[in-house]
């Protein structure tokens, strides 16, 4: 079974019995679940396991030889590395154990490799007596990551007509919720509760985005790109910023838009105009130093290039592509040696996504809901022992249960989170009373690795 961040996260509220109390915030749900999983991964380290393991094979060159010491190297190690586990050095065809030289040994010429760490580099000497080395080593601990709870939008409507929600938005920073059904501009503000109509347009209107203190929006009929000021309650005053327009969107502080003719860019103004390319666009994206966007026929083009992969809009939180698909599903795409790759399935069964991801939430309206959802990647825990997961939903409850100074509570979960550690022991326990934990009954090095 696998276990996500998100599922942890919730079984931890329910152990503290804190299901829905907002006195635990989602950032402290993220750090603390990070924090226990850092503990449980220091412990494991020190476990003599395997299973976090990750090994590469090291030819040095020349550059890396110590600049006092010819006989010697200081390769730097990988980017990633936490613990080394072993290290091996191959001189032909069978693979040897590098030992741990002493502060004592460090300029001895010796016949066989011997390594410290030094500096971020992998210290070796005995240079001469080797020629690859297989570095096996702990990695540093991912970052977990989890998606906060969907946000319900829309309450204050009456007819709960979803499907006639064209155009929309949501700003996570203000929480509010721009959309329209047609003609007339709404704002729903969750700090409130309260939903104002801003603005009531003679054509309908589309592409509606909050940036800035402004709601953006254009005109469909006059093709005339709007902006005006806003305290989320008053009536919209609108100010004209670009003519022309078939379609826009907003990233950054920059306006991507397309005329009848070819795809440019501006400011939030209107000012510092600029011609991106000869070719009409729709949800030109920028990702990276990638650029994105859909063409006439539905098809997603990555840096002027069509791939097979079609859609509705294309956008990114940063991290990922997120693509709207023709049939109603929302997904992350990497860009992998320059080729879209499918990641994840964020949603499906959607009518309309929301016009630009706000603090990692989009709006999505379904045919009997529309919510603000998160689009940051529900992290999956791998390992494959229960009392893992376990512990860490424990040592997360215990954190919730000591902020609301709830002492019962703490020794409770703290006697079971007592007997999870010695299950986790007696499973990744150390073989030090078996013969390859005493150090003299090692192999003996030598011809032929014996």
């Amino acid at each position: 079974m696998a276990y996500t961040a998100r599922g942890i996260i919730d079984n931890a509220r329910s152990l503290a019995q804190l299901q829905n109390t907002k006195f635990i915030s989602f950032s402290d749900e993220v750090n603390l679940i990070n924090e226990a999983y850092r503990d449980l991964y220091s412990r494991y380290t020190e476990s003599d396991g395997d299973y976090w393991c990750t090994e590469i094979v090291i030819s040095p060159t020349g550059a890396q030889i110590d600049p006092n010491n010819n006989q010697g190297y200081l390769i730097p190690l990988p980017a990633d590395f936490l613990k080394i586990r072993t290290l091996s050095y191959n001189y032909g065809s069978i693979w040897r154990p590098v030992q741990k030289f002493s502060m004592s040994q460090r300029d001895n010429i010796t016949s066989q490799p011997m390594y410290r760490l030094k500096n971020g580099n992998l210290w070796v000497i005995g240079a001469g007596s080797f020629n690859q080395l297989k570095l096996n080593y702990y990695p540093i601990p991912k970052a977990i990551t989890a998606p906060d709870n969907d946000i319900t939008l829309a309450v204050q409507e009456q007819v709960y007509d979803y499907q006639s929600i064209i155009s929309h938005y949501y700003d996570a920073g203000t929480q509010t919720f721009s959309y329209t059904t047609g003609l007339i501009i709404k704002i729903e503000n969750l700090k409130t509760n309260t939903t104002a109509s801003v603005y009531t347009s003679a054509n309908a209107v589309d592409s509606i985005v909050y940036k800035a203190g402004y709601v953006y929006w254009r005109d469909t009929a006059a093709k005339i790109i709007y902006r005006a000021k806003t305290d989320f309650v008053a009536t919209l005053v609108p100010v004209s910023i670009k003519t022309t327009v078939e379609n826009f969107s907003i990233q950054g502080n920059y306006i991507y838009y397309s005329t009848l003719s070819d795809t440019r860019r501006c400011n939030l103004d209107g000012s510092g105009d600029i011609q991106l390319q000869v070719y009409v666009s729709k949800s030109y994206t920028i990702f990276g130093a990638n650029s994105l966007y859909v063409n006439a026929s539905t098809f997603i083009y990555l840096n002027g290039v069509a791939t097979l992969i079609t859609g509705v809009d294309v956008m990114t939180d940063g991290t990922y592509v997120i693509i709207q698909d023709l049939t109603g599903g929302l997904a992350r795409y990497s860009i992998v040696t320059g080729v879209l790759t499918f990641v994840s399935t964020i949603a499906s069964g959607i009518l309309t996504v929301g016009n630009a991801i706000s603090n990692a939430y989009v709006s999505i309206v379904y045919p009997d809901a529309v919510r603000a959802e998160s689009v940051t990647v529900d992290y999956v825990f791998d390992y494959p022992t229960n009392e893992v997961n376990e512990i860490m939903a424990y040592m997360s409850a215990i954190a919730y249960v000591r902020k609301q100074a709830d002492q019962s509570m703490m020794t409770l979960l703290t006697a079971r989170l007592t007997e999870l550690w010695d299950l986790f022991w007696s499973v990744n326990k150390r073989d030090e009373y078996q013969s390859t934990r005493i150090n003299n009954d090692y192999q003996q090095v030598g011809m032929g690795g014996y």
